[in-house]
């Protein structure tokens, strides 16, 4: 199974309606700076307190800058359970991108 969403799958559908949540795991001024409506700054290094937040079936879009933050959020979340899980491929940086043009 494809552990990210491509930038065109993400714009063909509201996330936040296919998504139980949009985590952003960057730093709480990365995420001040710029972020996607509707999503909520959880930093990586929290993650594993936060977790137990959510259901394990719950299902995850993980965004950061790039995608390199949010790949081992989805790695990290499918290791202790969480099986419903993607990474924004490219990240806030692509989403950006797209958003000013």
């Amino acid at each position: 199974m494809n552990a990210s969403l491509s930038q065109s799958e993400f714009r063909a559908y509201e996330p936040s309606n296919n998504f139980d949540a949009l985590v952003d795991v960057r730093s709480p001024e990365e995420y001040a700076e710029q972020h996607i409506p509707n999503s909520i700054n959880i930093p990586l290094a929290d993650l594993s307190d936060a977790l137990p937040q959510f259901t394990q079936g719950a299902s995850i879009l993980f965004i950061c800058k790039s995608g390199l933050r949010s790949m081992k959020a989805v790695s990290f979340a499918k290791a202790v359970g969480f099986s419903n899980t993607k990474s924004l491929e490219g990240g806030i940086a692509a989403w950006s991108n797209y958003v000013s043009q």
